[in-house]
Protein backbone atom coordinates (compact mmCIF):
# COMPACT_ATOMS: atom_id res chain seq x y z
CA UNK A 1 0.00 0.00 0.00
CA UNK A 2 1.44 3.29 -1.09
CA UNK A 3 2.05 5.57 1.89
CA UNK A 4 -1.33 5.59 3.57
CA UNK A 5 -1.27 8.16 6.34
CA UNK A 6 -2.91 6.46 9.29
CA UNK A 7 -3.67 3.07 10.74
CA UNK A 8 -7.35 3.67 10.11
CA UNK A 9 -6.71 4.28 6.39
CA UNK A 10 -4.62 1.11 6.18
CA UNK A 11 -7.29 -1.01 7.90
CA UNK A 12 -10.16 0.42 5.85
CA UNK A 13 -8.25 0.16 2.59
CA UNK A 14 -7.23 -3.46 3.29
CA UNK A 15 -10.92 -4.32 3.72
CA UNK A 16 -11.79 -2.46 0.53
CA UNK A 17 -9.06 -4.29 -1.40
CA UNK A 18 -10.39 -7.62 -0.16
CA UNK A 19 -13.93 -6.70 -1.23
CA UNK A 20 -12.72 -5.44 -4.63
CA UNK A 21 -10.80 -8.69 -5.09
CA UNK A 22 -14.02 -10.64 -4.64
CA UNK A 23 -15.85 -8.32 -7.05
CA UNK A 24 -13.07 -8.76 -9.62
CA UNK A 25 -13.32 -12.56 -9.33
CA UNK A 26 -17.09 -12.39 -9.86
CA UNK A 27 -16.68 -10.10 -12.88
CA UNK A 28 -14.10 -12.47 -14.41
CA UNK A 29 -16.47 -15.40 -13.89
CA UNK A 30 -19.38 -13.44 -15.39
CA UNK A 31 -17.27 -12.53 -18.43
CA UNK A 32 -16.18 -16.14 -18.89
CA UNK A 33 -19.73 -17.50 -18.70
CA UNK A 34 -21.49 -14.68 -20.52
CA UNK A 35 -24.30 -15.93 -22.77
CA UNK A 36 -23.78 -13.21 -25.37
CA UNK A 37 -21.48 -10.33 -26.32
CA UNK A 38 -23.58 -7.74 -24.49
CA UNK A 39 -23.32 -9.57 -21.17
CA UNK A 40 -19.60 -10.05 -21.74
CA UNK A 41 -19.18 -6.32 -22.39
CA UNK A 42 -21.03 -5.45 -19.19
CA UNK A 43 -18.86 -7.84 -17.18
CA UNK A 44 -15.69 -6.49 -18.77
CA UNK A 45 -16.80 -2.94 -17.98
CA UNK A 46 -17.32 -3.86 -14.33
CA UNK A 47 -13.96 -5.60 -14.27
CA UNK A 48 -12.23 -2.49 -15.66
CA UNK A 49 -13.98 -0.26 -13.11
CA UNK A 50 -13.00 -2.49 -10.18
CA UNK A 51 -9.40 -2.63 -11.35
CA UNK A 52 -9.34 1.14 -11.69
CA UNK A 53 -10.65 1.48 -8.13
CA UNK A 54 -7.59 -0.42 -6.89
CA UNK A 55 -5.42 2.52 -7.99
CA UNK A 56 -7.36 5.00 -5.84
CA UNK A 57 -4.74 5.38 -3.05
CA UNK A 58 -2.08 6.22 -5.63
CA UNK A 59 -4.34 8.90 -7.09
CA UNK A 60 -5.04 10.34 -3.64
CA UNK A 61 -1.34 10.34 -2.83
CA UNK A 62 -0.46 12.09 -6.08
CA UNK A 63 -3.14 14.69 -5.44
CA UNK A 64 -1.85 15.44 -1.94
CA UNK A 65 1.72 15.71 -3.25
CA UNK A 66 0.56 18.10 -5.97
CA UNK A 67 -1.24 20.22 -3.36
CA UNK A 68 1.93 20.31 -1.25
CA UNK A 69 4.05 21.33 -4.26
CA UNK A 70 1.52 24.04 -5.14
CA UNK A 71 1.68 25.36 -1.57
CA UNK A 72 5.51 25.49 -1.72
CA UNK A 73 5.29 27.29 -5.05
CA UNK A 74 2.92 29.92 -3.63
CA UNK A 75 5.24 30.42 -0.64
CA UNK A 76 8.21 30.88 -2.97
CA UNK A 77 6.29 33.49 -4.96
CA UNK A 78 5.39 35.36 -1.78
CA UNK A 79 9.04 35.30 -0.65
CA UNK A 80 10.16 36.63 -4.02
CA UNK A 81 7.81 39.60 -3.64
CA UNK A 82 9.24 40.72 -0.32
CA UNK A 83 11.07 44.10 -0.54
CA UNK A 84 14.22 42.71 1.11
CA UNK A 85 14.64 40.38 -1.85
CA UNK A 86 14.18 43.21 -4.34
CA UNK A 87 17.28 45.03 -3.17
CA UNK A 88 19.33 41.87 -3.41
CA UNK A 89 18.12 41.33 -6.96
CA UNK A 90 18.90 44.95 -7.88
CA UNK A 91 22.50 44.58 -6.73
CA UNK A 92 22.85 41.37 -8.76
CA UNK A 93 21.45 43.09 -11.87
CA UNK A 94 24.03 45.91 -11.72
Amino acid sequence: MDKLRSTREIVVWSEVVEHLGKKIDVAITEAAHAPDMRAMGVAQGRLAAYREMLTLPKAMLAESEMDEADKKNREAIQRSQEPQNWTRLQTIAR
